[in-house]
């Protein structure tokens, strides 16, 4: 059986690999995905929500970090993250084709 190590680096590998089915996901869908993979990657959002009014996107990603964040299950264990956004990635990329 694989790691969840090595399934959730073959996950981020499968998104930036399928850019064309990233980009045909729902916005909301993608959002999550990140937020899930900054807990999993890096832990809790402890940054500053980004400022300025023309800073959107990066709002959006810092909004799903924070939501990701404060979700009890995964923002305390990244191994239930990593598990959680493998799970995640094969909604929009099968698992077949990691």
């Amino acid at each position: 059986m694989e790691d969840i190590d090595s399934k959730f680096d073959k996950a981020a590998q499968a998104v930036r690999d399928n850019e064309d089915k990233a980009r045909a996901a729902k916005q909301e869908d993608m959002l999550d995905i990140y937020g899930c993979f900054k807990v999993a990657s890096v832990g809790k959002c402890d940054t500053s929500r980004p400022g300025g009014l023309f800073n959107q996107k990066e709002k959006a990603k810092w909004d799903a970090w924070d939501k990701w964040s404060k979700m009890e299950e995964f923002a305390d264990d990244q191994t239930k993250a990593k598990e959680k956004y493998c799970e995640l990635v094969a909604a929009i990329v099968p698992e077949s084709d990691w």
